[in-house]
């Protein structure tokens, strides 16, 4: 069953949309050979709508008085990954990385066994900094021996031995709300309310 997100107390409705937001240079050379460069810098980006709700006060906060203040909610992964990771334990960083690694190493502490993984394309974060990130090839972690996690984008941040990957509901997504959002509510029939299509910019 679909795992159901929620946005300032309403819940996501689907389609919503996870944009991998990157800086990307293409250059076309007369002999018609291309050159990609992409920049470091990357963010995941979202836009969603919600279910109208007859409780308007966190959406109303949210889209007047609060509009430009950093929020955070829990990130809503691809619809049946939840279902498809099986793995739920304690899984921590083993070596300290600096920024621009893909690939970090990691260990089980505890949550380990047969056919317990975690998979591609399911997004993580680390307990010491508040980027979202992807994992690119599923991993299962069915003993305590060191495994290699790949993720998608580069570590924008160092991690240290010991940080946590975290998963499920700790899965925090840092935003601020963009201007195309709409700075207030929409009122039908008079009790319910909509905010309308929700922008939302990843803050790390």
């Amino acid at each position: 069953m679909a795992k159901t997100y929620y946005y300032r107390g309403q819940e996501i409705l689907t389609p919503y949309t996870i944009s991998d937001n990157r800086t990307v240079y293409l250059n076309e050379s007369l002999n018609k050979k291309r050159t990609t460069t992409q920049l470091t810098g990357q963010r995941f980006d979202m836009n969603f709508s919600v279910k109208p709700s007859h409780d308007p006060s966190q959406i109303m906060l949210a889209h007047i008085s609060g509009f430009h203040k950093t929020d955070t909610m829990i990130f809503p992964q691809g619809v049946g990954l939840e279902d498809k990771r099986t793995y739920d334990g304690s899984l921590e960083v083993k070596t300290a990385l600096f920024p621009g690694s893909d690939e970090v190493t990691v260990n089980s502490i505890s949550g380990h066994g047969a056919n317990k993984i975690i998979p591609a394309g399911y997004f993580i974060t680390f307990d010491g900094h508040p980027k979202v990130y992807m994992v690119t090839e599923e991993v299962t972690i069915d003993d305590m021996t060191d495994k290699v996690l790949k993720v998608y984008p580069n570590l924008q941040a160092g991690i240290d031995v010991n940080e946590l990957v975290q998963f499920g509901d700790d899965v925090i997504y840092t935003y601020e709300r963009d201007i195309r959002t709409a700075r207030g509510v929409t009122f039908s029939n008079g009790i319910l309310t909509n905010p309308g299509t929700i922008n939302l910019v990843e803050k790390t």
